[in-house]
């Protein structure tokens, strides 16, 4: 697989800027999407490629996420001095130099606990019906998976009966991705993590006009790419309307942009 050489100039342009932000999403863009969430894990290409970036003191890596910021899936991704900005940028986390995780937890009021707290009883009653589907309890989201339902009708009845009955409660959004349905109480998107991981968060003061690549698969990732400047680079991994400048095919085609800048970097 060759990268097109329109992208390549453009990682060329990219790699040659003073310092540089990667952020990058996991599911169907550093890991391929897998049915049972827990399993996922980068690519090893992948993994290799993001341990030699991670060696270059101006190149500032972040993975930007659905999942909580404490998934141990991420962690397989993530190098030492990796930000993890997990929930939709609702959660900020650090991989620290000895590997572990660092986590600011986010703070809920009384009426979104509360907001919580209804979500989690009735997705258990819209589950229960759906042989297959399950709910995942995140700080500040319930999660409504159909990947692993056998019946495609009944998975799609799910999503959208939790969409109609819940995704329009007052200081609830909604966010339905890939064969799940997201309703969080916090209203971060990944769009803010963009604005955050440009900071040099978590301990940086990046110069200004750093630019930044994104990279992301899903309906969620276009908050990201709306969050680019000129300079900063937007790639969609696989099918789909976008507004990110450059498309590759699938998380391998991922491994070898990764590949690509790391050799650019001398590492």
């Amino acid at each position: 697989m060759t990268l097109h050489p329109d992208l390549d100039a453009a990682l060329v342009a990219f790699a040659a800027a003073p310092e540089r932000v990667i952020a990058l999403d996991f599911d169907g863009v550093l890991a391929p999407i897998v049915p049972r969430p827990e399993d996922a894990a980068p690519l090893a290409a992948t993994r290799a490629a993001l341990e030699r970036l991670a060696q270059d003191p101006t190149v500032h890596l972040g993975l930007v996420s659905g999942r909580a910021a404490g998934d141990p899936a991420l962690l397989r991704a993530a190098p030492p001095s990796t930000a993890i900005i997990g929930s939709h940028g609702a959660e900020q986390g650090f991989v620290q130099e000895d590997g572990r995780l660092e986590v600011v937890p986010p703070v809920l009021g009384e009426e979104q606990q509360a907001l919580l707290e209804r979500l989690r009883e009735r997705t258990a009653e819209l589950t229960a019906a759906v042989p297959g589907s399950w709910v995942e309890e995140k700080p500040t989201a319930i999660v409504v998976h159909t990947r692993p339902v056998p019946d495609a009708a009944a998975a799609a009845a799910l999503e959208q009966d939790t969409l109609a009955q819940l995704g329009s409660l007052t200081g609830v959004r909604a966010i339905a991705g890939k064969r799940v349905v997201e309703l969080s109480v916090a209203h971060a998107t990944k769009g803010d993590a963009v604005t955050l991981l440009r900071t040099g968060f978590p301990a940086r003061t990046l110069p200004e006009g750093t630019p930044l690549l994104y990279g992301g698969d899903d309906v969620t990732d276009e908050d990201a790419f709306a969050a680019l400047v000129p300079g900063d680079l937007g790639i969609k991994v696989g099918d789909g309307e976008t507004r990110a400048t450059f498309r590759v095919e699938d998380p391998a085609a991922v491994g070898q942009v990764l590949a690509r800048l790391a050799e650019l970097a001398g590492m």
